[in-house]
């Protein structure tokens, strides 16, 4: 038995952008290709309610208000909305990209209809339980898997956080990318790049540490993604406009960003926690290596020739930076991370692991 109808629970991409976001608008437009029928339901404080098709999917958007009330008792009106469009629609299948909040009400109402419920877990941080937060996160995950809860995780790391936990199967579908390059394409030597959202986890202060140690070069550092507004984001652009070898060019969209990237020496990545991060992919399938300060997902920088990783030390991350501008096999190096990357992160390859996940379940279900 197939899966037909489809409902992801995640943000609509490009209404709104983010890591998690882009990688479920990529799947589902797999999915909608191979004759599957996919809707959204998109939430965000800044939705109207209401019903929109974009780009051939149904999309529903909800309005989240953050109240008190609706925090304190994990969002019952979101719920209630959610059940509504799910009574609806009667889907096969529901997937949700990124454990939150709304995991515990949807499990529990998948769990009643008995609709197979697969959770795609994005991020380290929200399978990791440390303090006296981190009980009320552990006794809310232990519900949502002993609902029946399918599991689905990036990375070994995720998973051994999670069997930490709870003794479950877990499938493990790493994020993917459509095949972009079958060679790579001629470098700007001297062009740097950093890709995110200014938050202080992503730790941008130390890009432009790095570019601060460069000054005398003729390197120029450039910066992808939205600065926030508050007194963090005013001490960013405050550094930003005082280092000459500095551009930031705000929020793009990942078809610029992959632009950019095909002709950069490299990548740089300085954010205290990853999952598995979209520039690593979209930057090795643009042939360009990777140098990240503090995540190295499944230890591919540690295993295999993709670029450097740097145990969270800054000075390795300068070293690592030069020894890359002398490498002599540049080239062979670009071309490494290209091949490796549409060998084990191509679309078509994972999301055919996703339809064998989900159809399996909707056999078990039937």
């Amino acid at each position: 038995m197939k899966t037909n109808k489809i409902c992801f629970v995640a943000p609509f991409y490009p209404m709104i952008k983010g890591g998690a976001e882009y990688q479920s608008r990529i799947l589902a437009d797999f999915l909608k290709d191979n004759n599957k029928n996919v809707f959204f339901i998109s939430y965000d404080k800044s939705f109207e309610d209401g019903v929109l098709t974009k780009d051939g999917f149904r999309v529903y958007l909800v309005n989240v208000k953050s109240s008190f009330f609706e925090k304190a008792f994990l969002y019952p009106k979101v719920a209630s909305k959610i059940k509504e469009i799910i009574d609806l629609e009667a889907p096969d299948i529901i997937y949700q990209r990124v454990l939150n909040t709304f995991s515990f009400r949807i499990s529990g109402y998948a769990q009643k209809k008995d609709i197979p419920y697969h959770l795609h877990v994005a991020d380290n941080y929200s399978v990791t339980f440390k303090g006296l937060k981190g009980v009320m996160k552990k006794y809310i995950f232990k519900k949502i898997v002993n609902r029946g809860t399918k599991l689905i995780a990036q990375t070994h790391t995720q998973i051994h956080l999670i069997n930490k936990v709870v003794d479950v199967h877990i499938t493990q579908i790493s994020n993917f990318h459509p095949t972009m390059l079958d060679k790579p394409l001629s470098k700007d030597m001297t062009k740097i790049v950093w890709i995110g959202n200014g938050r202080p986890v992503k730790r941008l202060e130390l890009f432009l540490d790095l570019a601060e140690q460069f000054r005398g070069s003729n390197l120029v550092f450039h910066i992808y993604g939205k600065i926030p507004e508050d007194k963090y984001g005013q001490y960013l652009k405050a550094r930003i406009e005082s280092l000459l070898n500095v551009t930031a060019y705000g929020q793009k969209s990942n078809d610029f960003i992959n632009l950019e990237l095909r002709n950069a020496l490299c990548l740089i990545n300085t954010s205290q926690s990853e999952g598995f991060s979209n520039t690593f992919i979209q930057a090795w399938m643009s042939g360009t290596p990777v140098i990240s300060l503090n995540s190295d997902p499944n230890g591919l920088l540690s295993k295999n020739n993709l670029g450097y990783y740097c145990g969270n030390e800054f000075n390795i991350l300068k070293k690592s930076l030069g020894t890359m501008l002398e490498r002599k096999d540049y080239t062979q190096l670009c071309q490494d991370c290209l091949d490796f990357s549409n060998e084990n992160f191509g679309l078509k390859k994972n999301a055919m692991r996703f339809l064998q996940t989900i159809d399996k379940s909707t056999n078990e279900r039937g």
